[in-house]
């Protein structure tokens, strides 16, 4: 059980690692950048009212998604490298038991990424309920800079930041490493886990909600699909449909209008995503169905021993023909082995149990250390902006 601990510990000290790289990466690159823009005379960093720091915006965008390729790309292969992980986040899932070998067809996980769409509305509205809760009681949310402008290239350049790359980057760090090396305690354990990491990454209490309800579902995906790419697929229409909805009422006089064009969009897509959910139930696809757990059968002795129309007696396994009035099967009686005097002594675990190896894996120092910055950026964040 020791090497078991420890590799149970590996796994976690490589996930919390990976986190501490993310929030260092994702802290100090930027300010870096900004700082040696500054200093060249390209940029302003005083000018935080602006939220692009006296830079053009098609340049700080540009800047802006190379640092964010740095942020999610660099970490989790980092510490692969050091640790000797050989790790394809893009590779298919293996099922516990390889069995699981028949691919999803297309059709499958269109319709799934479609009911996912309907659990990114049911998050939208929760989120915004909360919002509302969070500023009455005077929380609130942090600004972000208008990524979005009313121009073509502006819009282009929204789509390229905010959808592309968080789609494709993002699943490839909490789908394709974490789910993955978590998979190991458990499908609902590994969804949830990484649900929580990916939620905290964006660290501010609006968001965490929102991304802890669209992990769920994309974790889930992943899962059933075993293929990351339903999940990029549903990350990415997640945030184009976000992006659309603001590059098309940004520019609208009257809010109303615009609460009622989202609200009404909202309502459509809910639709969508329900009908998918319906399709996938009622043609009982593999992606919704429940997983049956094989069922032991228990000993029952009044059931015949095998059935006297297939099997014959064979004396070549039994010199004594039975005299339970059927034919044996071609295996011997467990009654005609010696009989063995059980041991009461309780033999020795030589594995952990499913609760020892997800508190070894929690309690992994690397992983708390991950956790607790995860909760001092999101104070910061909360009380200090």
């Amino acid at each position: 059980m020791a090497e078991e601990r420890r590799e149970v510990r590996k796994t976690g000290n490589f996930i919390g690692m990976t986190m501490i790289v993310l929030l260092a990466l994702m802290t100090f690159v930027f300010s870096f950048i900004l700082v040696a823009l500054t200093f060249v005379g390209f940029a302003n960093m005083n000018d935080v009212e602006s939220g692009f720091y006296g830079m053009k915006y098609e340049t700080f965008m540009l800047i802006y998604s190379l640092i964010y390729i740095i942020d999610m790309a660099v970490a989790a292969p980092l510490i692969a490298l050091i640790t000797n992980r050989r790790i394809n986040p893009f590779a298919r899932f293996s099922s516990p038991d390889n069995s699981d070998k028949k691919r999803v067809g297309f059709l499958s996980a269109a319709l799934a990424v479609g009911a996912g769409m309907g659990v990114t509305i049911i998050a939208n509205l929760v989120v915004g309920y909360m919002a509302a809760f969070f500023e009455q009681i005077g929380l609130k949310t942090p600004e972000t800079p208008d990524f979005v402008q009313s121009t073509p290239t502006g819009l282009i350049l929204g789509v390229f930041v905010l959808t592309v790359l968080p789609a494709l980057l993002e699943e490839m760090l909490f789908r394709g490493y974490v789910l993955r090396m978590l998979m190991q305690f458990g499908e609902g354990k590994a969804i949830v886990i990484s649900s929580i990491l990916f939620g905290f990454m964006h660290g501010n209490v609006v968001q965490i909600p929102f991304a802890f309800l669209l992990g769920l579902a994309m974790g889930f995906l992943t899962v059933r699909t075993r293929s990351i790419w339903p999940a990029v697929a549903l990350h990415f229409f997640t945030n184009f449909l976000s992006v659309i909805l603001q590059y098309f009422t940004m520019d609208l006089s009257d809010p109303r209008i615009a609460s009622l064009i989202i609200l009404g969009v909202y309502l459509v897509v809910g639709l969508i995503g329900m009908t998918c959910f319906i399709i996938l139930c009622a043609t009982g696809n593999p992606i919704v169905a429940r997983k049956n757990k094989p069922q032991i059968q228990a000993y029952n002795p009044q059931a015949p021993l095998c059935n006297p129309q297939v099997q014959t007696y064979n004396p070549q396994y039994y010199p004594t023909y039975p005299t339970n009035g059927y034919a044996p099967t071609p295996y011997p009686y467990p009654y005609q082995q010696p009989y063995q005097q059980p041991s009461m002594a309780t033999p020795p675990r030589t594995k952990l149990t499913e609760r020892e190896r997800l508190s070894e894996l929690l309690t992994s120092p690397s992983l708390i250390v991950s956790g607790v910055l995860f909760v001092l950026i999101l104070l910061m964040n909360t009380f200090l902006s």
